[in-house]
């Protein structure tokens, strides 16, 4: 009788999942035993008992620890449960990503370099249920195989961005949104993050570059609508792209063979979602409306460039630049003013 309230206790979790898809700091309940499990000193069958943990009890600050058992918390008191006797939710998996290889890295059946392959898993394959083991190496599922990868090849990057700048951190769309810039071995990285009020991830998206220059050639911001909120990505190379801040779904894209932004990327927005962009090097303003349509391209004159900010005025769209002109050999900033409809060059303004 024990041993059938135990199996329908273990149906009844519908939100928990196996060990293997648990992340660092889960919250798991105590399944598949009569009355208790034993939360022990040390991830040994042999180790210390600390306490009897009873069946649907739930522990806090699960991960996996090896040797078949996962570290956790009952009632204030660490220690070690047998893997095989919790069910972890599964809102705690954490995906990552194979980077760092040339084609592929091996998933182990232990923690050691030296066990089993189970599987080669390619570079930029996902992997689930991801969480630090012992040696260096991450615990994960792969294509519905659990193993070990050294964390070495892994990254919370789907592109290998190592990310240290914050563009945005607020809250958006009823949720928290997070643009961040960073780099990768090769370019630039950006990416979103959408968060839900208890800390879990929405959704994510990311862009990469394969260069670097003297600009930044990466940018990201909130924009939209009130009905319909976008967030912006852009990266050289691919292009301004817009998601459904809500969803993360692509709402659309405007790739960089159709309109080359360049790098160190300026925008403003106008109130009906109409997007106003430019890169430092040129082109001069180019208007996309909220549905990712390029209504026009701005051409004013060769001599007008390194454009460093845009504004929406009641005038039209006035952009600052270093350079709008010359007075002999020396260069003169300033500004020009567009017209919002159609583009047109109104006033050129030296400073």
């Amino acid at each position: 009788m024990k041993r059938i309230i135990a199996t329908l206790l273990c149906l009844s979790l519908s939100l928990f999942a196996a060990i293997p898809a648990l992340g660092e700091g889960a919250r798991g309940r105590v399944v598949d035993c009569e009355e208790w499990v034993s939360l022990r000193a040390a991830p040994d069958t042999s180790a210390q008992r600390l306490a009897q943990v009873p069946l649907g009890a739930e522990v806090t600050e699960v991960a996996l620890a090896g040797n078949g058992f996962a570290a956790c918390v009952y009632e204030g008191q660490a220690g070690y449960i047998l893997a095989e006797y919790l069910a972890v939710e599964q809102s705690a998996a954490a995906s990552m990503y194979v980077v760092n290889c040339e084609e592929w890295v091996s998933l182990r059946a232990a923690p050691d370099t030296s066990a089993e392959r189970l599987a080669k898993v390619p570079l930029g394959a996902e992997v689930t249920g991801c969480v630090s083991a012992a040696n260096g190496f991450i615990a994960c599922s792969y294509a519905g195989q659990a193993g070990y990868i050294l964390d070495d090849h892994l990254s919370d990057s789907r592109v290998g961005g190592r990310y240290d700048r914050t563009l945005a951190d607020e809250p958006f769309a009823g949720a928290r949104v997070v643009i961040e810039a960073g780099v990768t071995a090769a370019g630039e990285a950006v990416r979103a993050s959408a968060y839900a009020e208890d800390g879990a991830l929405l959704w994510r998206r990311e862009l990469a570059t394969g260069q670097r220059t003297e600009l930044t050639l990466v940018d990201g911001f909130l924009g939209g609508t009130e009905k319909r909120p976008l967030v912006y990505l852009y990266a050289m190379g691919d292009g301004l792209n817009a998601y459904d801040a809500q969803s993360g779904e692509a709402a659309w894209r405007v790739p960089t063979d159709a309109v080359n932004l360049g790098g160190s990327v300026t925008h403003a927005f106008a109130g009906d979602g109409t997007l106003y962009v430019g890169g430092y090097y040129g082109p001069e303003p180019v208007a996309i409306s909220g549905a990712g349509e390029v209504l026009w391209q701005a051409r004013t004159s060769d001599d007008i460039y390194w454009l460093t900010d845009i504004q929406v005025t009641d005038e039209g769209v006035l952009a600052a630049y270093e350079v709008v002109g010359f007075e002999g050999n020396d260069m003169r900033p300033g500004t020009v003013l567009y017209d919002r409809e159609t583009g047109k060059t109104l006033r050129v303004e030296a400073g």
